[in-house]
């Protein structure tokens, strides 16, 4: 099953794309914030990315995502 990592800071935006990506067919990881996120990255196969998180931006993390 497809793993999908959920990086939020908002909860009901978070919570919503968990549910999406449920309904999809996918597992879900998550969601976290940024500071959790550097941890879960192995275990995901993609992610859903909210670009910035309370002023810190995530632009590095797809690239952790692809190796």
């Amino acid at each position: 099953m497809t793993r999908i990592l959920v990086v939020e800071d908002e909860y009901f935006q978070a919570d919503d794309c968990a549910k999406v990506g449920q309904a999809a067919g996918f597992r879900v990881v998550g969601p976290f914030g940024l500071a959790s996120t550097e941890r879960h990255v192995a275990e995901a196969d993609g992610a859903i990315l909210d670009i910035n998180l309370r002023g810190e931006v995530v632009f590095a993390l797809p690239d952790r995502l692809r190796s």
